[in-house]
């Protein structure tokens, strides 16, 4: 997820900002796996 918002987000505009992201996984895709960290 990091990856793919990288190029949106210009923390060199604004050094100092802090960009809190929240998600709500609604489907697993059937891995039964839980996430890696």
């Amino acid at each position: 997820m990091q990856r793919a918002l990288e190029p949106a987000v210009r923390l060199e505009s604004f050094p100092k900002a802090q960009v809190d992201i929240y998600a709500s996984v609604h489907e697993s895709g059937g891995s039964g796996r839980p996430p890696r960290r």
